[in-house]
């Protein structure tokens, strides 16, 4: 069967609140936790993973449909209409990518089988309709027909982009000509000019440089541009030029680019990695920033500091232990990358005691994030060997980022310590949304919703409106509507915003099976307290009604 699912048969199916939630899943956090979704003749199927693991079936024969989560007992969820859209947005791209596949190949075959004249006058045809395409099919069929010079293909370049600029910045409907100029060279290099086609796209990137600090709305546009021509420039390059004194002079060229401007200079250095094919390579590199080191003298600059991290990486590539421990010993207390590059090196050696060494030396040096991520590595490999650090990583860990996850393995690994730090460590943790999580794995709903209702956050009634509401439906509704409410009512300038985002949470409150008669109750009162406000029953109508 031929499974075609449209808006309309979703909205057949379920009502809008429930299709807002679903299409919620599918276009933020929840997406990648879409899995085993499968066809089989007349039903779709899938497991949503949202708290719990939902197993969600739809049959399309007689349009019935069931999940696993409390709600779809008393009527269609979020998941379901979630599945819904998820297999509506598959076929679509499937559909729309053959489609497109399919016109490229009759396009080609096409041309294949056009003469000579019916294309000559195809193409005059439409290149004297549209001057920018008769700019661009003049250069792209003149390239072969004369060698330009770095000079004319820059100064081309300039007049591609004075026409793409609008007040300083290059529109996103016009970024695909700026691509199309940059493939164009790629012809060049296919037709055998490889040289010709290395200066060109060194001639793009140098070019487009310049016009980074003048195109400030642009920057995306002509960094994703500077990148690509960069890209083949390493292509090319590596593949033409073989000798060590040429391939020395490409890491020296990219080397300077990568001094000139600070904004872009990490892609000059990913450029040299990317580069570097031998050892060879790799020496001439650290040959050049050593120098660079030793000449200057501004320690405490951005791009010093930058430099240093790269030898750094440069010697760790060379596995030069002695070369690497002299710069860890000149350089570590230049900053905290420094710190977190040793204590990497060292886990990755094997030499496990003295990153942790190396790490509690220098915590304070660390990013907040750094730390983080080192005491979770630290963590796993203390469980093996020593309980006791464990238990005392696992602690500062959880001051660190406290969550019922930590709070729970420090339970299991403290023993009779227990019971001295548990109330201080539950302290940190008491209003988690973790612990309404961890109720609701492991079964203690009326827990859950007694937590629920102690954190008291409208954004969590939110998240477990179809997981909750169905068990405590007439106390879920009133602890969901008091919250909101509440942030209506503390708003100090209220406006037609403020109504909108407040309804479309009310309306929410609609789906709460078993609290019908307390939501009717609810829009007559609001219409009863806004009376005065003529804008609030404006949007209460469009939005609730």
């Amino acid at each position: 069967m031929n499974i075609k699912i449209t808006p309309k048969i979703i909205k057949s199916i379920c009502n809008k609140v429930v299709i807002s939630r679903g299409k919620k899943i599918i276009n933020t956090y929840l997406v990648e936790n879409i899995t085993n979704f499968s066809v089989d003749d007349n039903t779709i199927s899938a497991s949503i993973d949202d708290i719990l693991n939902f197993d969600v079936k739809m049959d399309l024969s007689d349009m019935s449909c069931s999940c696993s989560c409390n709600y779809s007992k008393v009527g269609i969820c979020k998941h379901i209409a979630a599945l819904l859209y998820f297999a509506m947005e598959k076929g679509t791209n499937f559909k729309g990518s053959e489609k497109q596949d399919s016109s490229l190949d009759e396009l080609k075959s096409a041309i294949n089988s056009a003469d000579k004249a019916r294309l000559e006058l195809f193409i005059i045809n439409e290149t004297a309709i549209d001057e920018d395409i008769r700019n661009r099919a003049l250069n792209f069929f003149m390239a072969k027909k004369h060698k330009r010079t770095v000079a004319v293909y820059k100064k081309e370049m300039n007049s591609l982009l004075k026409h793409l600029i609008r007040d300083y910045y290059i529109p996103v409907s016009k970024s695909g000509e700026l691509t199309a100029f940059i493939n164009n060279i790629e012809l060049m290099a296919k037709q055998g000019d490889i040289e010709e086609a290395i200066k060109n796209y060194r001639a793009v990137f140098e070019v487009l440089e310049n016009k980074l600090r003048t195109l400030d709305d642009s920057y995306g546009i002509i960094q994703d541009a500077i990148r690509d021509a960069l890209d083949k420039y390493i292509e090319y390059s590596d593949k033409f030029y073989t000798e060590q004194k040429d391939r020395r002079g490409i890491i020296e060229y990219l080397w300077k680019q990568f001094l000139k401007n600070s904004d872009i200079c990490h892609y000059y250095t990913e450029a040299i990695k990317q580069f570097c094919g031998s050892e060879e390579d790799w020496k001439c590199y650290r040959d050049i920033i050593a120098k660079e080191i030793s000449s200057r003298d501004d320690k405490d600059s951005f791009m010093f500091q930058t430099i240093v991290e790269e030898y750094i990486d440069i010697l760790i590539q060379l596995k030069n232990d002695d070369e690497l421990k002299k710069a860890f010993d000149e350089f570590l207390s230049l900053n905290g990358s420094i710190a977190h590059k040793k204590i990497d090196y060292f886990w990755s050696i094997g030499k496990f005691e003295d990153a942790i060494k190396t790490f509690e030396d220098n915590i304070n040096r660390l990013h907040y994030e750094d730390v983080e991520q080192i005491r979770t590595k630290i963590s796993d490999y203390l469980y093996k060997n020593n309980k006791g650090r464990h238990l005392n990583n696992l602690i500062a860990l959880f001051k660190l980022s406290p969550s019922y996850d930590l709070y729970e393995q420090i339970e299991k690994s403290s023993g009779d310590f227990w019971v001295n730090i548990r109330d201080k460590l539950y302290e940190q943790i008491k209003n988690s949304p973790e612990l309404i999580d961890s109720f609701i794995k492991k079964g203690r709903m009326r827990e859950a919703f007694d937590k629920l209702a102690e954190i008291d956050k409208t954004n969590l009634y939110d998240k477990y409106l179809e997981i909750l509401s169905p068990l405590f439906p007439e106390e879920y509704f009133d602890y969901y509507k008091n919250s909101i409410m509440r942030d209506y009512k503390s708003a100090q300038y209220p406006d037609r915003n403020l109504y909108r985002t407040t309804l479309r949470k009310i309306i929410n409150l609609s789906i709460i099976v078993g609290a019908e008669d307390k939501y009717a109750e609810f829009l007559v009162q609001l219409r009863e307290e806004n009376k005065q406000r003529p804008s609030f029953l404006d949007e209460m109508g469009k939005i609730l009604e």
